[in-house]
């Protein structure tokens, strides 16, 4: 369920690359807060499940394919893309307070800044064919850190998704 959408400027998935880098590079003298991540995983499927305590602001790595984000517990503030027919910024990624359960698609490409308002669980499930269990190669697979490291898996794979800065 969407509490809210928040009157904020379009966000496209380049641009909000720029803008979590930014932040990241802004934020990172600051103490960093670890989470507790629980890995879980069913034949054929990664998931991911994020504890974020209130209060939170939490960067994303950049996915490197689509994958499926729950919000199983909690409200926060989050980065979605638009689907409501009809509204002005229809097909745009826009700041959306959203409150659990809710569930959506995300594209390859995007990074996106939280603020979590609530106590809340984040689960993200990615594809694992190969039912491969060790982290840091599921990690490697799904994710990159920087721009500068998907831009490099874009052109290292010649796939269509989300383009690099020029």
């Amino acid at each position: 369920m969407i509490v809210s959408r928040l009157p904020l400027d379009e966000y496209q998935v380049v641009e909000q690359r720029a803008h979590a880098q930014a932040k990241i590079e802004q934020w990172s003298h600051y103490p960093q807060v670890p989470l507790q991540l629980k890995h879980h995983f069913l034949p054929g499927y990664y998931l991911r499940e994020l504890f974020i305590p209130a209060g939170i602001i939490t960067v994303s790595k950049i996915h490197k394919f689509p994958c499926l984000n729950i919000l199983s517990k909690g409200e926060r503030i989050t980065t979605i893309r638009d689907d409501e027919e009809g509204s002005p910024t229809y097909g745009d990624y826009v700041p959306t307070r959203i409150r659990a359960p809710h569930m959506y698609w995300s594209e390859a490409g995007l990074q996106r800044i939280s603020y979590t308002i609530e106590d809340a669980v984040w689960i993200t499930q990615h594809w694992n064919l190969e039912d491969e269990r060790d982290i840091a190669m599921l990690e490697s697979r799904f994710v990159c850190a920087t721009e500068a490291d998907y831009c490099n898996f874009i052109k290292l794979i010649d796939m269509e998704l989300p383009p690099c800065p020029s």
